[in-house]
């Protein structure tokens, strides 16, 4: 749902489509995806080689900073507000179909205009952030992911942020497909297919840019495997 086409500078006929979805009881994995209008469909961001898990229960999105789909050799103009139907394959559920519509504004599931925005690490002589993830297999399935924090403090959502050096909240991925924001330093993943992945936890600022530390975005991973 809510599919947004955001064409590509430099690239005619290019675009790239970020959308929500949202599955059922039944754990699921996202295998490729097509559409009549373009000559190729692929996945960028983290690619994995045998499909994207969808957890049971959730509602993931493809995003700009995560997973997201490149549409390429579009024929036509890319106006404003033009429809272009795309549809996933998913392992267990089939086709779904929607349509992505063209816009020139920003990824709306990434939450911010600049997303990977360097923030300064001692901005106001205070430490960086710093991140530790644990995961853990937990009752019917479910993940129980739980984040430590060094100078963070996580805030509530708000519909005018402001920013505060060591506020803000967390990014959650699965093999690089945004799961959620994280408000508190828990949250629950449900139940996953078959397989190993990785899960991820970035911190961000209150206007959704990218804490970062000599290595790059504050972040912390740990590799799961479901039997």
């Amino acid at each position: 749902t809510g599919a947004v086409a955001v064409p590509v500078a430099g690239q005619p006929g290019a675009v790239h489509v970020f959308l929500s979805l949202a599955n059922g009881a039944t754990p699921d994995r996202m295998l490729s995806a097509f559409s009549p209008e373009a000559d190729s469909v692929s996945f960028a961001g983290m690619v994995v080689r045998d499909g994207y898990a969808i957890p049971a229960n959730g509602a993931p999105s493809l995003s700009s900073d995560g997973v997201y789909l490149v549409m390429a050799g579009i024929k036509g103009d890319l106006s404003k507000g033009r429809l272009i139907p795309i549809s996933l394959e998913f392992e267990e559920s089939g086709t779904a179909t929607t349509r992505a519509r063209v816009d020139a504004a920003s990824d709306p599931h990434a939450g911010g205009e600049d997303h990977a925005m360097a923030v300064d690490l001692n901005e106001d002589g205070q430490m960086a952030p710093a991140l530790e993830i644990d995961v853990l297999e937990g009752a019917d399935g479910i993940w129980n992911v739980t984040l430590q924090t060094r100078n963070f403090v996580f805030a509530p959502p708000t519909d005018d942020p402001v920013h505060s050096y060591g506020s803000g909240h967390g990014h959650l991925y699965l093999d690089g497909v945004k799961l959620q924001r994280m408000y508190s330093e828990t949250a629950e993943i449900g139940a996953l297919p078959d397989g190993q992945y990785t899960v991820t936890a970035s911190l961000n600022t209150n206007t959704h840019q990218a804490y970062m530390n000599e290595n790059g975005p504050v972040a912390a991973s740990s590799i799961i495997r479901v039997e």
